[in-house]
């Protein structure tokens, strides 16, 4: 569940980059429009699903207070979507560009930026439950939590944010204190002993 979103981001890079996609050239002329379109609806409405089952994955860490997991999922999902983001940037800067020409680029970009923005906000996620989980367990202050919570809203920002949460994070369980194996606590409380004998002496 924690590897859905990052491994949707980077199969889109590798589709983009397989050539399965219509030629932007077919799309201008009209073409390949209706297939980009479609294609496009789509891939909005199983990011959509994915978002929503990577939200509830957080919320549900953050209620078991589940570190570990919700670490892994925040470095997975941010280093994952660099290489979208990076060509999502460039892709939406050449088209802007392009229909400048036209005069329209001016009303695209502004949709094109929030459109990635909205992209990008489940994104954080996990991070941000990393951060929920940290503060509960007073292990971060609270100005910690403020910087990092509007961090984790804003681009680039985001990702650096994710690797000094996920720093603190990691320091967090080192602290944590492990349970002790079973062969440990026998040899601690050998055979006979009060501890062995539930504390009653014979």
């Amino acid at each position: 569940m924690r590897y859905l979103l990052g491994g949707m981001l980077l199969l889109t890079v590798i589709v983009l980059f397989s050539g399965l996609l219509p030629n932007v050239e077919d799309t201008g002329s009209g073409e390949g429009g209706g297939d980009t379109s479609m294609i496009f609806g789509i891939w909005c409405g199983l990011y959509l699903v994915a978002s929503a089952l990577t939200i509830w994955d957080a919320v549900r860490g953050a209620r078991r207070g589940d570190l570990a997991g919700l670490r892994r999922g925040a470095v997975f999902v941010k280093l994952a979507g660099i290489p979208f983001f990076v060509l999502n940037f460039l892709f939406l800067w050449l088209i802007t560009t392009g229909l400048l020409f036209f005069g329209i680029g001016f009303l695209l970009a502004p949709i094109a930026v929030v459109w990635t923005y909205l992209v990008m906000l489940p994104t954080s996620a996990y991070g941000i439950a990393c951060l929920v989980v940290l503060r509960r367990t007073g292990t971060t202050s609270r100005q910690f939590l403020t910087t990092n919570l509007i961090l984790h809203l804003v681009f680039v920002g985001d990702v650096v944010s994710t690797l000094v949460v996920a720093t603190r994070t990691g320091a967090a369980l080192r602290t944590v204190p492990r349970a002790p194996r079973p062969a440990q606590v026998a040899s601690d409380h050998p055979p006979g002993s009060l501890s062995a004998q539930g504390g009653r002496a014979f």
